[in-house]
């Protein structure tokens, strides 16, 4: 129990940190898939993950192509967490009302033309 207070405190004191600071955003990008190791944990990966990216065109249109690989990968290997996932790779897509055409681009061929199989159509 105490584990997970400091580890909820630290992811805490992350998102605050980030929030509106853009370095610090930038400086915590190489962190990201350890923060993606904890998302099952619920001890504030996803919250943090949401507080690096909002907000943040750059970043968001600096994200290399393993990014959005390993999200779809996860998506399609893990069901039960897809919900985080998904809003985690939808959050990479726009920033604020301005889409990110770029990102958008990558996920659509990633779904569409590399993993036909994981649209359903009725």
């Amino acid at each position: 129990m105490l584990l997970f207070a400091i580890a909820r405190s630290c992811y805490e004191l992350i998102g605050v940190c980030c929030t509106g600071n853009p370095s610090s955003k930038a400086a915590m990008l190489p962190h990201i898939a350890m923060m993606n190791s904890h998302l099952n944990y619920n001890v504030g990966a996803y919250e943090t993950i949401i507080s690096i990216y909002s907000d943040s065109s750059d970043l968001l249109e600096a994200l290399d192509d393993s990014t959005f690989i390993w999200r779809v990968e996860t998506i399609k290997a893990n069901k039960l967490e897809n919900q985080r996932h998904l809003s985690l790779i939808m959050g990479t897509c726009v920033c604020g009302d301005m889409p990110i055409t770029r990102n958008q681009d990558r996920l659509a061929r990633l779904i569409h033309i590399d993993n036909r199989l994981m649209i359903l159509i009725e």
